[in-house]
């Protein structure tokens, strides 16, 4: 599985799961979901074409969730500009939204900061636990979920991962 796939698979999950119906509805009946997506990214131009937006999107038409038939998409960017996370985020906050999908440390903070009751999907963070996002990984608490690219979790076995490919070779760079 590739990255991309791995990233669409994981995004689409953690977002179709929220905004799963808790109740079977009765045919003929569907309700529109809604989930807020903020990206501390660029607006794509067209709209959504950016590999991140169209993984999610292609994620969620595999789940059986399509833009504009059966589910609303609200897209916040910050077009690089940090600092409006959290305007972003609050506005997110005051919709009547599902899920909210983010990624990167900085947008999660500021949702963390913004809503303790919207369910928060983290495609992917720096360090999740580190920056007090989550309380680990395994049990990340509150209403918040996702990746971590660095996970102390992980570290003893990074250092034997180390050990292995140091094997055969010269000193440098494995001293």
């Amino acid at each position: 599985m590739s990255r991309r796939d791995a990233l669409r698979a994981l995004l689409a999950l953690g977002a179709g799961v929220a905004v799963a119906p808790r109740v079977v509805p009765a045919q003929g009946q569907s309700k529109m979901r809604r989930i807020g997506f903020l990206t501390p990214r660029s607006r794509p131009s067209p709209p959504n074409t950016d590999a991140f937006s169209e993984a999610f999107t292609q994620g969620m038409r595999e789940l059986g969730y399509v833009e504009g038939r059966n589910v609303v998409i609200e897209w916040r960017y910050a077009d690089g500009r940090y600092q409006s996370l959290p305007e972003l985020a609050a506005e997110l906050a005051r919709m009547d939204l599902e899920v909210i999908v983010t990624y990167g440390t900085a947008a999660a903070q500021a949702l963390k900061k913004t809503t303790a009751s919207i369910p928060i999907v983290v495609a992917a963070a720096v360090d999740l636990v580190g920056s007090g996002i989550v309380a680990s990984l395994g049990h990340p608490g509150g209403n918040i979920t996702g990746l971590s690219a660095i996970g102390v979790d992980l570290s003893p076995k990074h250092a034997e991962l180390i050990k292995t490919w140091c094997r055969g070779l010269p000193p440098w760079p494995c001293s």
